[in-house]
């Protein structure tokens, strides 16, 4: 791969395959057959399939795998080789129970700038870019915020004409997601398949909440007009109630 492929390679690297001499060995090799990288794992040598009760596997004595890093990273000759720590016991100790990945050097380019030791999400720079060409084509954020102010207040004044309140008063509400009261007689689900049946889709309260309200966003590429075709489903909605 590395002989057809001018792209960074980070190689699984297992446990480090044993010993402190063993990880020293691998980097020199990987480095000598141009790897960008290397990722090693705080599980016992020789590792076990992670789908075989993978919570329940034994891990590395912390201070032995940390040694294993240090080793291979004594061991370099080409100082922007990357060596990645994989640590499970992380994500067994942590709240979330994920995993995590540290970067003991990050590879450089030839200007002296980071960059990914994986794949870089280019289709989010990408994405990122459109929004902020978006944005300033409508006018900066002042205008797209009080182009959200008018939708949600549209929203607002044509659900209070039809009877359903508005949680909050109009200066304390976000003009991007405003809660509003469930109307007599119809349930969140009721509402909310109603809807999503027309090509709308609304969020229910938090918590216990979800039994008295709901919320709407009118956020993104959302014009007048949506909000006409919203209002004259609530009206089918509330008839059928």
């Amino acid at each position: 791969m590395a002989d057809a492929s001018g792209l960074p390679i980070l190689l699984d690297g297992d446990t480090g395959y044993g010993s402190f001499d063993n990880v020293r060995r691998l980097v020199r090799k990987l480095e000598r057959r141009g790897i960008a990288g290397v990722c090693i794992e705080d599980k016992q040598f020789p590792k076990t399939n992670s789908f075989i009760k993978g919570e329940a596997q034994p891990l590395a004595d912390m201070d032995g795998f940390c040694g294993k890093i240090q080793a291979g990273k004594d061991s370099r000759t080409d100082e922007p080789f990357s060596i990645v720590a994989r640590e499970r016991r992380a994500g067994r100790n942590g709240a979330m129970g994920t995993r995590f990945v540290r970067l003991t050097i990050r590879r450089g380019t030839p200007d002296g700038l980071p960059r990914p030791t994986i794949t870089p999400p280019v289709h989010a720079y990408y994405a990122l870019v459109e929004a902020l060409r978006e944005l300033a084509d409508e006018g900066g954020w002042q205008a797209r915020h009080a182009r959200y102010a008018a939708l949600s207040e549209q929203v607002r004044a044509g659900l209070a004409a039809r009877g359903i309140e508005s949680v909050l008063p109009q200066d304390e509400s976000s003009v991007v997601l405003r809660a509003f009261r469930l109307p007599k007689g119809v349930d969140y689900p009721l509402l909310h398949d109603a809807l999503k049946a027309r090509g709308f889709v609304i969020y229910a309260g938090q918590g216990g909440l979800s039994a008295e309200l709901f919320r709407i966003s009118t956020m993104g590429d959302i014009h007048a007009s949506d909000i006409e075709r919203l209002l004259a489903v609530f009206d089918g909605v509330i008839r059928g109630a």
